[in-house]
């Protein structure tokens, strides 16, 4: 009976997994990454331009080089801001 209640007492405090769980912790949060659309990131040969409207209502700008973008495994673009602009950029896998 206690292993029950202590199982019940654990499980009252363990929130479900985020729809984005694969975001960086040291990269960002919940509150800073959002799916962008694939017209706001132009890929260009030493990495991608971005600019999309964030959530928060802001414009956000900026460049990530490809050696720095992530590997999104939901096959979307997924941004995370910072105040000066665009902090981490998850990508899709390339086409085949």
């Amino acid at each position: 009976m206690r292993f029950i209640l202590a199982l019940l007492s654990v499980l009252a405090f363990v929130a479900p997994a985020s729809a984005h769980d694969f975001y960086d912790v040291l990269c960002c949060n919940s509150r800073d990454c959002e799916p962008v659309a694939d017209s706001a990131v132009t890929e260009t040969a030493s990495g991608y331009a971005v600019q999309y409207n964030s959530i928060h209502g802001n414009v956000v700008k900026g460049f990530i080089k490809k050696d720095l973008a992530k590997f999104s495994p939901d096959g979307r673009f997924h941004a995370c801001q910072m105040p000066s602009g665009v902090r981490c950029l998850y990508v899709p896998p390339p086409a085949i």
